[in-house]
């Protein structure tokens, strides 16, 4: 085990140091400013990104790869040394700050983290910055300015790897990749089209380097609001990478006559919308995990409630669950959508709420109701829609208490709805509420076998179901109850097979 966890360790050492040479080589064939600085500098997201994922101790690697792509570049080993540990201690402190400070590796899953990270990615890279310049000042440069532009570029190039590269590489890593169909795929086509169509009309020379970069911030903001944070991360790296190939291509609107000024320019801008897409995106993933949990809790407190209605009753204790749960099933198979099964369950959960309102002795009755009790009985459903009103989502989840006593030829109540007037989660709810009962043992008596149970629910059909939902009901339950018998002549097979007879 030891030996295999080093062997992989030591491949991603060396695979790192590689892409990280590689990157630095690139960078530095894009240098203007001075043979050792590039505003395109690829290395410093690599390397964060690199040390949050596979951890700090892999710091070396930046040590080396930076020395490598320094001192086969101008030859200089002092320089190149003392840039090297400049890289490296911009990664080893980013890398420290942002674990210890910023949630780690996941530091894009909240607004408050994404502030830190964007901090402290500006303090570590200015450190490199800072000791790089120093390697080179006393025979590079002629001036003050010129040192001063130079820190400039160097600062900016990294820090743009930093806040733009670095959470796309991490987003990739740490999430899987989702194949989307129907709308969902649609709308990401259609995304991609603009962007790429947004992209060639700012940077294609179309609108001969006017201005327009704005134009791409309404795409970014739908990427922010409706995707994935991957998503929203790969499309501004997208936009960066069409931007710096165009603008070294001299089309854009950020060509400047000076390539300092065309290069300050052009990454102020990346950083910009690389941020705002960043706090979009954190901030909608925050507010879609608030829902979630805020969604659950709701869940919890309606099945806590419902087995409180349980607990009042012994005789069905635990039928409330289960008819919700069959219930959800059966509109999955009817084609409900997702969202509508929510709120289904939820209506199931609360079927018989209505009932709290009707007095015990009615409620818990040995014997016949009377005329008179079976009118105050069939009231809980009146009692049900009174109890719900004002909750989120009411008019859905209030469909199931107030109509699940609906029948489909017209003779249920309250209301006497017939036929496809009853809402469709009442009419779905009703056969599995049925199904439930018959199929569990009460005091009085025994419950039904799945055939009688089939054929007393077929008695029923178009006159208490609605004959089309009933028929995908008893599909659905054959296939189940085929299943255990599927299963039990495969085991015999190849038990048979593995027998050799």
């Amino acid at each position: 085990m030891i030996n295999r966890i080093t062997w992989k360790q030591s491949a991603i050492f060396v695979l790192f140091s590689l892409i990280y040479i590689a990157a630095g080589k690139f960078g530095l064939s894009l240098a203007e400013i001075n043979p050792s600085i590039s505003t395109v500098w690829a290395p410093t997201g690599i390397a964060l990104a690199a040390l949050l994922y596979f951890g700090i101790e892999f710091w070396p690697a930046v040590l080396i790869g930076a020395f490598i792509v320094n001192v086969t570049t101008t030859g200089d080993i002092t320089s190149s040394a003392i840039i090297a540990i400049g890289n490296a201690a911009e990664a080893l402190l980013a890398t420290f700050l942002i674990n210890k400070f910023a949630g780690g590796r996941f530091f894009y899953d909240r607004a408050v983290n994404v502030k830190m990270f964007v901090f402290f990615s500006v303090i570590a890279t200015a450190v490199s910055a800072t000791v790089g310049i120093l390697a080179l000042s006393t025979s590079d440069f002629d001036s003050w300015t010129q040192t001063s532009q130079a820190w400039f570029g160097w600062w900016l190039g990294d820090l743009g790897a930093a806040i733009i590269l670095t959470p796309s590489l991490l987003l990739i890593a740490d999430t899987k990749l989702k194949i989307y169909r129907g709308v969902q795929a649609l709308e990401r086509l259609l995304f991609i089209i603009s962007l790429v169509t947004v992209c060639y009309l700012v940077y294609g020379n179309v609108l001969e380097n006017h201005p327009m970069g704005f134009l791409l911030i309404p795409l970014l903001v739908w990427a922010g609001l409706r995707f994935t944070q991957r998503e929203a991360a790969n499309s501004t790296l997208l936009i960066a990478v069409i931007a710096i190939i165009a603008t070294y291509q001299g089309f854009g609107p950020f060509v400047k006559t000076y390539p300092v000024d065309t290069h300050v320019m052009l990454l102020g801008y990346l950083i910009v919308i690389a941020i705002t897409t960043l706090f979009l995106a954190s901030t909608v993933a925050e507010r879609n995990r608030s829902k979630i949990k805020l969604s659950q809790a709701y869940e919890h407190a309606l099945e806590g409630w419902s087995k409180a209605l349980d607990l009042r009753d012994k005789e069905t204790e635990g039928h409330t669950l289960r008819v919700a749960e069959l219930t959800v099933k059966l509109a999955e198979k009817v084609g409900v959508s997702r969202r509508e099964q929510a709120y289904i369950r939820r209506g199931a959960l609360l079927h018989d709420i209505g009932k709290m309102a009707i007095p015990d002795n009615v409620l818990y009755k040995p014997g016949p109701l009377s005329e008179e009790e079976w009118i105050i009985m069939r009231k809980h459903p009146l009692y049900a829609t009174q109890f719900l009103e004002g909750f989120e989502y009411s008019d859905t989840i209030k469909d199931i208490p107030y109509c699940h006593h609906e029948k489909f030829d017209g003779t249920g109540y309250p209301r006497g709805l017939k036929g496809k007037d009853i809402p469709i989660c009442a009419r779905i709810f009703a056969i599995a509420d049925v199904w439930d009962a018959m199929r569990s043992d009460r005091p009085y008596r025994s419950s039904l076998n799945d055939k009688e149970a089939i054929e007393h629910m077929l008695s029923l059909s178009g006159t208490h179901f609605d004959p089309d939902i009933l028929k995908v009901f008893l599909e659905m339950i054959g296939t189940e109850m085929l299943e255990p018998q599927r299963q039990s002549i495969k085991s015999r097979f190849w038990l048979r097979v593995g027998l050799g007879g």
